[in-house]
């Protein structure tokens, strides 16, 4: 088995994420960045929270995929996801102005009207 996706004492191991899991993913860290408060004020009503912020993050995910590695996940030997990571290394993360506005949850107006106010001309 390879070193970087051995399991650990613990049960679990650290691996690059398949991309039949993004749905999986998105819902993991959905829950666990629900009560986060940049997205309690990027998605106020808490109703639909979840699956706005799911939503966020199956996109978020589509831009890291293409990096090598970009997508990691702690799993069971069963396959259970415990955790998800998102990262770009140093120098691999490119900010556009046209493509992050995509990226935002659904509801997300405050942050939408804010970067939209702010555009050229404003």
């Amino acid at each position: 088995m390879n070193p970087r996706t051995a399991l650990s004492a613990s049960g679990y191991g650290i691996r690059c994420a398949r991309p039949a899991e993004s749905g999986t993913i998105a819902a993991l860290l959905a829950r666990a960045f629900a009560d986060d408060p940049v997205m309690v004020w990027m998605v106020p009503d808490s109703a639909g929270r979840e699956r706005r912020i799911a939503r966020f993050f199956r996109l978020a995910q589509r831009r890291q995929r293409p990096r090598g590695g970009g997508v990691r996940v702690a799993a069971t030997g069963g396959g259970r996801l415990l955790a998800a990571a998102l990262w770009s290394g140093p120098g691999r993360w490119k900010a556009s102005a046209v493509r992050e506005p995509a990226t935002v949850p659904d509801g997300g107006p405050p942050l939408w009207s804010m970067w939209r106010d702010a555009g050229p001309g404003r």
